[in-house]
């Protein structure tokens, strides 16, 4: 039970992180309008430290 509840605060904690990561912008000098988004690097943590299923 401590490990679920455990899990869940993780994964809120990673959630928060990626919202505020989604407010940061980053300006390159890229031609054609691409852009570099941070906002799945907390899922990937998320997905490297808990396995494929929790991921």
């Amino acid at each position: 039970m401590q490990t679920r509840t455990l899990i869940m605060v993780e994964t809120a904690l990673m959630v928060a992180l990626a919202l505020i990561l989604d407010r940061i912008e980053f300006a390159g000098p890229w031609v054609m309008g691409g852009s570099i988004s941070l906002v799945m690097l907390p899922i990937f943590v998320m997905a490297f430290r808990r396995g494929l299923k929790v991921g």
